[in-house]
């Protein structure tokens, strides 16, 4: 009718013959129009250069580097290049059955992962997860997002979930009603509370979970005289040196830092905070990677200086000793001791050079993952701050990243004990851990609450059935103590969610907690605890914090990096999936 013909501009077509299985990420390079947004993003932005265009001209093609599989590239799971690319050359392998268009619905919410604490939209079709995707506005992130967050948003629908309760009988674990494992919990509880006294019950506590799933757990605990703690506690050596439990900076001060000191940082675990360093050090910050033998770390060409030490604290005491040395915190409480114990350390030509640099810098930042380096380590970091002076102000401090989503905020409700809380413990009660096997030995009983059978839910007596973040909403705290929402997505197929189990259990006590939904929660959370009665959604309380009272204490002999093993199944599910490069 218009008169085209479109065989005027036939010619020939590339036919890119390609061979991948990357778990996460379709590729099929003959949708590509060769824009090169992938390509940048993975280079620029993300800092990895896992794809490349390969050849000139009209033989050009999109490629990972040294045309191997993606997934043994450097490729690190990100997919940053499955968000840009404009034409489905690159896309999401969904967990779906069957990938088809969908009219889903989006949720803003907060990833459940590590503690950086980034904005994703969750996309859904009815009580389906589909997709999430990073929110480009994220007060944190803007835009970023890891592999984690990108792929593990569906860990607690996928799988061989636990959707009914059961109960142990003749050995094995039997499906049984609600009632009668909320009866079988609390009697034992009871009796070994009796015959043991009350220390002897223990509930855990995931800092996976909200503040206001956290919250009812633990009045529940605290209603029948138990103990409450969380196995991914670690002792914080901050609170020793500047008596807080929190990181005193924030993340965004990286950005203006002149010297950045990075301590024991495995980057696998913080992408996000990764790129945030790179950012830094594009803005003229000179950072320090400091890590042990065996911990060397990939994509960070951007570093100033690396530093690789032996598993010691030798490296640090250096850097105190010549910082006491210039004078540094003379008059500080307890200087005399701390600088006695630093006495006899090596303070060679790097040592020197390196505590030059911090001291000299106008502004100066510390980072640690408090999961990785020891406790020793981290009271020696914060001495290290604070007898240089660079402490308590904008820019100059410490940035402490929490090991999970919801770290800070079980610390805040009160849950700080770890593992050491298991002394005389006879019976425990665990809400979404996976605990290791050599704290479970002297139980009697042992309840569990999950989304997965997990291997410390294959040993328990009673199994009941829990919920992930996607089915709920509420709050978390991240790592900078900045509040988040968390909205619900989906309806998971079970009877209670996490709260309601507790309160459940409380019921059976004759103890009734007064809540009908969250917000019943959150308003009492408001008027029993100051911290987050003037909390505001999306801000940080409490803002630089100032560390009134901090003392130096005596460095103590000790390894430099011990990482503790995460006790989130979840978290452990998506870095099992994920390819080898991205761990």
């Amino acid at each position: 009718m218009y008169d085209v013909k479109p065989d005027r501009f036939a010619g020939d077509i590339n036919e890119v013959d390609y061979k991948d299985e990357h778990p996460f990420i379709l590729r099929d390079p003959n949708k590509c129009i060769l824009c090169g947004l992938c390509v940048r993003a993975c280079d620029e932005v993300m800092g990895v250069g896992a794809l490349g265009l390969v050849k000139r001209g009209f033989d050009t093609v999109v490629k990972p580097a040294l045309e191997m599989p993606l997934s043994e590239t450097g490729c690190i799971s990100c997919g940053q290049c499955v968000s840009v690319c404009p034409t489905g050359a690159l896309q999401e392998n969904l967990s779906l059955a069957k990938s088809v268009p969908l009219d889903t619905e989006v949720t803003d919410t907060t990833c459940s992962h590590c503690s950086v604490g980034c904005s994703i939209h969750l996309e859904t079709y009815g009580d389906m997860l589909v997709k999430s995707l990073p929110d480009k506005e994220g007060a944190v992130n803007k835009g970023l997002l890891c592999g984690r967050g990108k792929f593990g948003f569906d860990c607690a629908v996928i799988g061989d979930r636990i959707l009914d309760p059961m109960a142990r009988k003749d050995g094995e674990l039997t499906e049984v009603d609600y009632h009668e494992a909320f009866v079988l919990i609390t009697k034992k509880a009871e009796a070994l509370a009796a015959k043991y006294g009350k220390e002897a019950v223990a509930v855990s506590i995931s800092d996976r979970y909200t503040n206001e799933e956290a919250y009812v757990i633990k009045k529940f605990a605290d209603t029948i005289g138990a103990k409450t703690l969380c196995f991914n506690n670690r002792e914080n050596g901050l609170t020793k040196v500047l008596g807080v439990n929190a990181s005193p900076n924030t993340i965004d001060e990286l950005l203006s830092a002149e010297v950045i000191l990075c301590a024991g940082f495995i980057a696998k675990e913080n992408q996000v905070i990764r790129l945030k360093l790179k950012q830094a050090a594009k803005n003229g910050a000179k950072v320090i990677l400091v890590n042990p033998e065996g911990y060397e770390q990939d994509h960070m060409s951007f570093v100033y200086k690396t530093v690789v030490t032996d598993n010691t604290l030798g490296f640090f005491k250096g850097v105190a000793k010549a910082l006491a040395d210039m004078g540094k915190g003379a008059g500080i409480e307890g200087f005399d001791a701390f600088k006695a114990s630093v006495d006899g350390a090596d303070v060679c030509e790097e040592v020197k050079a390196v505590a030059e640099l911090y001291a000299n810098a106008k502004k100066a930042m510390i980072v640690f993952q408090q999961n990785v380096v020891s406790t020793e380590a981290a009271v020696l970091l914060a001495d290290i701050a604070l007898v240089s002076g660079h402490i308590g102000k904008a820019r100059d401090g410490i940035l402490e990243l929490k090991a999970k989503n919801n770290s800070q905020g079980i610390n805040d409700l009160g849950i700080t004990a770890g593992a050491e809380a298991m002394e005389g413990v006879k019976a425990l009660l665990v809400f979404g851990e996976d605990v290791p096997a050599d704290a479970l030995k002297e139980l009697v009983f042992l309840a569990v609450c999950d989304t997965h059978m997990t291997e410390t839910a294959k040993k328990a007596d009673v199994v009941v059935p829990g919920t992930g973040f996607a089915a709920t909403y509420g709050t978390f705290t991240n790592t900078e103590r900045r509040l988040q929402p968390v909205e619900q997505a989906i309806e998971e197929d079970v009877v209670f969610n996490n709260w309601e189990v507790a309160a459940e259990l409380a019921h059976v006590y004759e103890v009734e907690m007064p809540y009908d939904d969250v917000e019943d929660i959150s308003d009492e959370m408001n008027d029993k605890l100051p911290l987050y009665r003037y909390a505001e959604m999306g801000q940080i309380y409490g803002g630089v914090l100032e560390c009134k009272g901090a003392k130096l204490v005596p460095a103590e002999d000790g390894v430099f990096v011990a990482p503790l093993k995460c006790t989130d199944y979840l978290t452990n599910m998506i870095d099992a999936r994920l390819p080898k490069a991205a761990k």
